[in-house]
């Protein structure tokens, strides 16, 4: 009996730390490349699930400080979710292996002029293996069409598929004692957006393997976005166990929707 407790209080404190380290590193809102043109596979870029036919822009585009001043109205704050604080935690920044795997899948997107990029606080939820992490972004492209060509690129199942190989590439390079990741798997999930031009939605399912509890735990990070005129709006959401609830995501999101139309670029 006693060695039995031990192993389960083992497994749960190695649960929590690599939770909080895949919280830190997944869910952050930091995941994606600030350069111009260029994203790395991470929480903040998706695969679209649905596309429209989006008018092309006739207007000049903004300046960058109102495309700034667009991100930051319409992101995410603490007291947009019930129970959240912000996480001051700085993310683990990637690898040279890493962002060399990331930029092997970036050739399938299209260079685009990036106006402006932020991103919400890492705002979380919870403790230990009931812990959810929330974030969002938002870019601002110089035109629709950009948007567009973006969101069709993204939407080839060969993005995806390298994505998948990347994260288990690079899961696979981080040594666990006791433990060892399995797989990840990159699915889509339905998104309701409506008015929108397209939409995205994404689920990273990678999971961590207890040989000696015989345990697998799954991690979700899930992704839900959308593109209107000419900002490409994301949602974030990271836990263990079990996904963070669907209609959670959905209010979120439509909140984001409700923002991002009321705020004019």
């Amino acid at each position: 009996m006693h060695r039995m407790w031990q192993r389960r209080s083992r497994s749960k404190a190695l649960l929590i730390s690599v939770v909080c380290l895949l919280l830190s590193a997944c869910g952050s809102g930091q995941a994606h490349s600030s350069s111009a043109g260029s994203t790395s596979i991470g929480a903040s870029r998706a695969v679209p699930v649905a596309l429209g036919s989006p008018t092309v822009a006739t207007s000049p585009p903004p300046s960058r400080a109102q495309a700034l001043a667009y991100a930051h109205a319409v992101n995410l704050n603490a007291s947009d979710i019930p129970g959240a604080s912000v996480d001051a935690k700085r993310a683990h920044g990637a690898t040279a292996n890493e962002r060399r795997e990331y930029r092997a899948c970036e050739r399938f997107i299209a260079p685009s002029h990036k106006l402006a990029e932020s991103s919400s606080p890492k705002l979380k939820r919870g403790q230990e293996l009931e812990m959810e992490q929330i974030t969002s972004s938002v870019e601002v492209l110089s035109s629709e069409r950009a948007v567009a060509r973006q969101f069709v690129l993204l939407a080839m199942p060969s993005l995806r598929k390298c994505a998948a190989r990347a994260l288990t590439r690079n899961l696979d390079d981080k040594p666990l004692r006791e433990a060892h990741w399995g797989h990840v798997k990159v699915s889509q999930l339905p998104v309701k957006a409506p008015g929108t031009s397209a939409t995205i939605g994404i689920r990273i399912l990678a999971t961590l393997n207890l040989p000696f509890s015989e345990v697998s735990v799954p991690i979700y990070v899930d992704v839900l976005g959308f593109a209107l005129g000419r900002a490409e709006v994301a949602l974030t959401a990271t836990s263990a166990t079990q996904p963070v609830p669907g209609a959670t995501e959905q209010e979120l999101l439509a909140l984001l929707l409700a923002r991002a139309r009321a705020h004019r670029l």
